[in-house]
């Protein structure tokens, strides 16, 4: 186990390698040790990616879409980055868990990703400054699981990090907007009304409880499938596509 500085802050964290066999991509990333337990980890502890399946989909969509910019919330430890970072011209990524974010930009750094711009943030409908709810008392840590707090989460473990709205931030030309931010999806989508109408990127959402169907319907988009991590969304002119990659997504749901 090491310890990342940053000023006078730390965090422990392992060293892991591993492998994509349908995409033959090999990655060496930083992983969070208090987050052992969560599945991401895990997976990485033991030489695997976590969410094959998505790496393959995030891959096809920028290999259809060309050149264009990402937006990915819900960075974690970034393990992400390296492959949006190989087909997208830009990847504006942002995770709001100081933890998380240093090791995100650690893995950056080390993985020379130089079209990566990371955020110690998150996304939301207003610019505002919340508390993050990143574990409970006894010292178990969220990791990728951390969310902004509400009322439930009183005797938590919490820290303050900045929200920003997508529509006032310098990013154009958008193919593709990821969001797994553990239930804040509609309101960083909200925050973004003006991004999705100009450019109309697919959407892809960690949308459990549908709680974005009726802003994403409105806004002209259809569903097309999910996968067991994200729900898959696009407006008229990449529908037929999404088709394609729900064939290739039940293709290959076992490497998973």
């Amino acid at each position: 186990m090491t310890n990342s500085k940053t000023g006078s802050f730390s965090v422990d964290y392992m060293e892991v390698s591993a492998r994509h066999e349908k995409l033959g991509y090999d990655v060496t990333l930083f992983v969070p040790s208090k987050a052992a337990h969560r599945p991401a980890v895990r997976c990485f502890v033991n030489g695997k990616y976590y969410e094959n399946i998505s790496h393959l989909t995030y891959k096809a969509i920028l290999d259809y879409k060309g050149n264009g910019n990402v937006v990915h919330a819900g960075t974690f430890f970034g393990d992400m980055l390296h492959t949006f970072s190989k087909s997208a011209n830009m990847v504006f990524a942002f995770e709001p868990v100081l933890d998380n974010y240093i090791l995100a930009k650690k893995n950056a750094q080390n993985l020379m990703l130089e079209n990566v711009i990371l955020h110690n943030a998150g996304l939301g409908e207003v610019n505002s400054i919340l508390k993050v709810f990143t574990g409970v008392q006894n010292g178990v840590f969220a990791g990728g699981g951390s969310t902004f707090a509400h009322k439930s989460q009183a005797n938590g473990i919490f820290e303050s990090a900045p929200v920003f709205r997508l529509d006032d931030l310098p990013i154009s030309d958008v193919v593709l907007i990821e969001l797994d931010v553990e239930g804040f999806e509609l309101f960083a989508l909200r925050g973004a009304k003006a991004m999705i109408e100009r450019d109309k990127p697919i959407i892809l959402v960690e949308d459990n409880k549908k709680n974005c169907a009726d802003f994403l319907s409105e806004m002209g988009y259809s569903f097309v499938f999910s996968t067991d991590f994200l729900s898959y969304w696009g407006s008229a002119g990449d529908l037929e596509f999404l088709q394609s990659l729900s064939k290739l997504y039940d293709e290959n749901r076992d490497i998973d």
